[in-house]
């Protein structure tokens, strides 16, 4: 009884105090994990991007989708301030925003309990707290899911001008963090489209309205590719594609990172021995001549961007050679997604029972949403869409070494596994609001 009391006076605090709990727990966690493990140099060229912006370099053809996270670290440059530092409060206050929003959010729909629950998940979640000691751009796109859910819950909520103006714009910054969220956009925006025309068509005809249309783009985009010597150039040349392509084609869940270094340097030793002749076009070949004339064979220090072309080409005629080969390989990457304690035997048990459960617990959750609080299903749908849809795509593209990437899965359904638990516990969830 003076738990329950103790609980429903604090649930009365205004959301100020919640706020500023919430944001001393992250405080709290990031501090002790920097304190135990330290900031890690791992950047995934972060670093080099932000260089080359301050000296007033646009690096488009680089990486596209990452453009927003090394324009946050330019101060480090600019200003001359020390890196780990600055990164430890940007990561932290970032982390802050994510777990604010996300209180926000839920609290919209599933009403002051069930949104304090989830800011306290996303608080302690440990997994967050280890990916930010890398300088990388994964923790600000945390922070943007957690901003997109918010207004993603506000449009459902209410589809006022307003609304939809707030969204496009976060859609918007969010398609510069990270090559998933454009796949998540298109997926959320498909399912608002067909949620819109449910209403005149019924689902199943609304669906079949969003999704042929995306079969005939992803036919017609594929179709350049392959016709197209200018799309193909443009589109091979870019680090991220060319980083897909090869390392679906040619890993599989790359433990530690030793997978996709050695089918690397195996290629690179490939090159040099049978030098053009492994090129399947002039443009491939052209490449090829290029790059040896810059290739420290003893080092295997390579200084030359454009062979992201050859890395690019060669993924894709493995995918149109091997087709059924390509697809087997994203069915088990997405078994590692789900279970990477079963296949990383890197990891402590610990912290393989840890993840077990944490993602027990989450993705049991959001199905018991889905199937418990029908009241409430548009919203756990959308969120599980774009879920889904950045599960597809790690699937079809590679399993990173930390797993930071995953981690965007996870955060998601901490926005609606909570809800799934709690309607167990009572018939209905979610009456403060209705969404």
């Amino acid at each position: 009884m003076k738990v329950k009391n103790a609980w429903t006076a604090w649930m009365k605090l205004g959301g100020f105090a919640h706020a500023v709990f919430l944001c001393g727990l992250v405080i709290a966690v990031r501090c002790a994990v920097y304190a135990a493990m330290g900031m890690s140099p791992n950047s995934d060229g972060a670093e080099d991007i932000a260089k080359a912006m301050t000296m007033g370099h646009f690096v488009w053809n680089d990486r596209p989708t990452q453009l927003l996270y090394p324009l946050l670290l330019t101060p480090v440059y600019f200003l001359g301030l020390p890196l780990y530092p600055f990164v430890f409060v940007l990561h932290t206050a970032m982390a802050c925003g994510m777990v604010v929003l996300g209180w926000l959010a839920v609290s919209g729909w599933l009403g002051k309990t069930g949104g304090f629950i989830v800011g306290v998940l996303l608080a302690l979640h440990l997994h967050l707290a280890y990916t930010a000691r890398f300088v990388v751009h994964d923790t600000l796109f945390y922070f943007l899911l957690s901003l997109l859910v918010w207004a993603l819950v506000r449009y459902i909520g209410s589809s006022c001008r307003k609304n939809m103006a707030v969204l496009v714009l976060v859609s918007a910054v969010t398609f510069f963090t990270r090559p998933e969220s454009w796949v998540m956009l298109y997926a959320m925006w498909a399912f608002l489209a067909a949620r819109k025309m449910s209403g005149f068509l019924g689902w199943a005809k609304a669906a079949a309205a969003t999704v042929v249309p995306t079969v005939v783009v992803a036919g017609v985009l594929f179709g350049a590719l392959i016709i197209s010597p200018n799309v193909r150039d443009r589109v091979f040349s870019l680090y991220h594609f060319s980083a897909m392509l090869w390392m679906s084609t040619h890993t599989l869940v790359d433990r530690g990172g030793e997978e996709a270094s050695k089918a690397r340097a195996e290629e690179y030793k490939r090159i040099v021995k049978h030098r053009e002749s492994l090129g399947r076009t002039e443009k491939s070949r052209a490449v090829i001549k290029t790059f040896l004339h810059e290739f420290n064979e003893s080092t295997g220090h390579v200084n030359n961007p454009a062979i992201n072309y050859y890395f690019s080409e060669k993924g894709f005629y493995y995918i149109l050679e091997h087709p059924l080969k390509y697809v087997g390989k994203a069915v088990v990457r997405s078994t590692v997604l789900m279970w990477p304690g079963f296949y990383n035997h890197q990891w402590h048990p610990v912290r393989r029972l840890y993840d077990l459960a944490v993602t027990i617990f989450l993705f049991a959750g959001a199905v018991l949403a889905l199937c418990r609080i029908p009241e409430k299903r548009i919203v756990v749908a959308g969120i599980c869409v774009m879920a889904a849809s950045i599960w597809m795509f790690l699937s079809f593209y590679a399993v990173d070494p930390v797993l930071k990437q995953r981690q965007s899965l996870l955060v998601l359904m901490t926005f609606v596994a909570p809800a799934g638990w709690l309607s167990l516990g009572k018939q209905k969830v979610g009456r403060e609001t209705s969404v």
